[in-house]
């Protein structure tokens, strides 16, 4: 499996980033660079058991606990 995870917008507080599969069939998300929680925004349509998001936010939160918000990341297994 393979989920790509893009930063789209980026503040002081929070970064917002779309997930999935593909480009064209994504899910957003927003990680608070204070705390390192991630929270869903909207689902990707073909992510009806939340297990893409699960990857991008535990991917996301490594990403954090060493110190970066990265701009591009995925997922693969």
């Amino acid at each position: 499996m393979y989920i790509l995870i893009h930063r789209k917008q980026d503040g002081p507080k929070y970064a917002e980033y779309i997930f999935g599969e593909s480009e064209e069939s994504v899910g957003r998300l927003r990680l608070d660079k204070e705390t390192g929680g991630v929270t869903l925004i909207e689902a990707a349509p073909d992510d009806t058991n939340l297990g893409m998001f699960q990857r991008a936010e535990r991917k996301l939160t490594q990403h954090w606990k060493a110190a970066v918000i990265s701009e591009k990341t995925c997922w693969a297994t």
